[in-house]
Parts: structure tokens; C-alpha cells; sequence
């Protein structure tokens, strides 16, 4: 099953319109979020001792891994533990000071897109969000 959000990365690495442009962005802002994680817990408490997330480099920078659908994470790897989030989570993410991210990297190993952190941390600024 594919996500809306890798359908609209799909439609604009073939045609960069703008009506494309504008759909990945509303897609971006509204869509569900799986983000893998590396969580060590103390195994009589189970009191939470560790928790990172997965990044790939690149000379860029680190970007911190995500996947637009469970498909997609598990062609990636099927026995990661994840976190499902939106949007205002993942910036969070992106904005933790000492993880220092260059951005977001979408569906690593597929149909994948790198965006920047500054980017992401933008598209609030552009929805209109109709009520």
C-alpha cells in the first residue's frame, strides 16, 4: 500500500509543476510520519535508559530517517521499532539541538527524497488551512 505522500514525491520527481510542488507540501504538512528508533529499556523496570533515532550521512550533513508508510519501513528493515508522528513532531525532532540535523530524508532506499531542515521547519508558513 502506498501513502499519499510517496504517491506526491512520485508526481514530482516526473514533473516538477507547481501544482505538484504544492501538493507534496500539503502532503508533507498532513501526512503520518514512521520514524525508526533505537529504544533500551531496563529489562525488570522497563524504565526508558536509551532512545536515538536512525540518520544517514552524507556531505551534507546528517539527515534523520522517516518512511511515509509501515510498507515502506519494512522494505527498509522489518524488525526496527519505530514511532508514528505528524508533522509538528518530526520538527521537533529536527530541531534537537544536539542531534544537529541538515534535514529529513523520506523513504531511504526507495522512492527516496531529501529535504532540508530549514525547508520543513517553513511549510507551516505556506498552508492554509481551511476550517
Amino acid at each position: 500500500m502506498s501513502s499519499k505522500l510517496a504517491l506526491s514525491i512520485a508526481k514530482v520527481k516526473e514533473n516538477s509543476s507547481k501544482e505538484n510542488k504544492e501538493e507534496l507540501i500539503l502532503e508533507l504538512y498532513q501526512s503520518k510520519y514512521f520514524v525508526p528508533t533505537i529504544i533500551e529499556a531496563d529489562a525488570q523496570t522497563h524504565n526508558i535508559y536509551k532512545m536515538g533515532y536512525y540518520s544517514v550521512n552524507s556531505s551534507n550533513g546528517s539527515y534523520l530517517m522517516v518512511f511515509s508508510s509501515l510498507d515502506a519501513i519494512g522494505r527498509w528493515r522489518e524488525d526496527v521499532q519505530f514511532l508514528e508522528l505528524n508533522y509538528n513532531d518530526v520538527c521537533g525532532i529536527l530541531n534537537i539541538e544536539s542531534a544537529n540535523y541538515a534535514g529529513l530524508l523520506i523513504d531511504n532506499g526507495g522512492n527516496s527524497l531529501a529535504l532540508k531542515k530549514d525547508f520543513m521547519l517553513a511549510i507551516k508558513k505556506y498552508i492554509k488551512i481551511e476550517k
